[in-house]
C-alpha cells in the first residue's frame, strides 16, 4: 500500500477560531488533545485543538509532530498592535517573536504574501493602554504562535501562521476571559459568571461574538485558499 500522505498540520487554541474547518472531519482525542482529520483541497489535513497558551500550543504541536507533518500551520485570532490593523484583517506573519527577545522566521510555501510581526505572550492583552505598549515590538499580539513555532524548528519542520485580528489596537476587551480558562480549556459557566459581575459589558460581548464566528468563518475561507495555491513543502 503507498503511504499515507504527510498533512499540513493546523494548531488552533478554540474550535470557535476554526469551527468552519473541522466540518466532515474525523474527530479523535490524544493525550486529553482534540484532533481532527481528513482532506481539505485534496490535501490531508491535521487539525489540533491545543487550549490557550503557550505550554498548551507546545503540547499540540509535539503531538502534532509524530504525524509527521509536510508543514505546520498556527491559526487562529489575534489582538492588533499596529493601527494599521484594522478588525478582521489578516496577519499572515514573516516573523514571530516572544518577550524574551528571541525570534523565529515563518516559511513562505504560501502563495499568500508574508507581512508584518506577531507577538506570543503569556496573558491576555485586554486594555488599549496594553496594546500600545507593545506596538513597538509587533503588529499583532496572541499566546500560542511562538511555542508552535519553536517545536516546528526544533523539528524542521515549515511554519506559518495565519491571524485574523478580533480586536484592533484602540479596543480593550471588554471582560478578561483568563479566569474562564483551565488548562487551556475554555469553562463556559464560568465565562457566563464573568459576564454577570459586568452586566454593563453585555452589548460589547455580543459583539465581539458575532464578529468572532464572521472572523472564523474569513479564517476558513483564507486557510482553503492557501491550500489550492500551495507550494510544495517536503514533498
Amino acid at each position: 500500500m503507498p503511504a499515507a500522505d504527510p498533512p499540513i498540520a493546523a494548531i488552533a487554541a478554540m474550535a470557535l477560531e476554526v469551527k468552519p474547518l473541522l466540518k466532515g472531519l474525523h474527530k479523535n482525542t490524544i493525550d486529553g488533545i482534540p484532533i481532527y482529520q481528513g482532506t481539505l483541497e485534496g490535501l490531508s489535513l491535521l487539525v489540533v485543538l491545543s487550549g490557550v497558551g503557550t505550554e498548551n500550543a507546545r503540547r499540540a504541536a509535539e503531538l502534532a509532530v509524530r504525524h509527521n507533518p509536510k508543514a505546520m500551520v498556527s491559526l487562529g485570532f489575534a489582538g492588533g498592535l499596529s493601527k494599521a490593523l484594522v478588525s478582521g484583517e489578516l496577519l499572515t506573519s514573516k516573523e514571530v517573536r516572544n518577550l524574551e527577545g528571541h525570534r523565529i522566521p515563518c516559511d513562505a510555501f504560501w502563495k499568500e504574501p508574508l507581512e508584518g510581526t506577531l507577538l506570543t505572550v503569556n496573558a491576555v492583552v485586554q486594555y488599549s493602554e496594553e496594546k500600545q505598549a507593545l506596538a513597538r515590538l509587533a503588529d499583532a499580539v496572541d499566546m500560542e504562535s511562538y511555542a508552535v513555532a519553536a517545536i516546528a524548528a526544533k523539528h524542521g519542520v515549515p511554519f506559518s501562521s495565519f491571524r485574523i485580528i478580533s480586536d484592533s489596537c484602540d479596543e480593550s476587551i471588554p471582560v478578561d476571559f483568563s479566569p474562564a480558562f483551565v488548562e487551556g480549556k475554555f469553562n463556559p459557566f464560568k465565562a457566563i459568571y464573568l459576564i454577570l459581575k459586568k452586566p454593563s459589558s453585555i452589548p460589547s460581548i455580543f459583539s465581539l461574538a458575532y464578529r468572532s464566528n464572521v472572523y472564523a468563518n474569513r479564517l476558513s475561507r483564507v486557510f482553503r485558499n492557501a491550500c489550492r495555491g500551495l507550494y510544495p513543502v517536503n514533498a
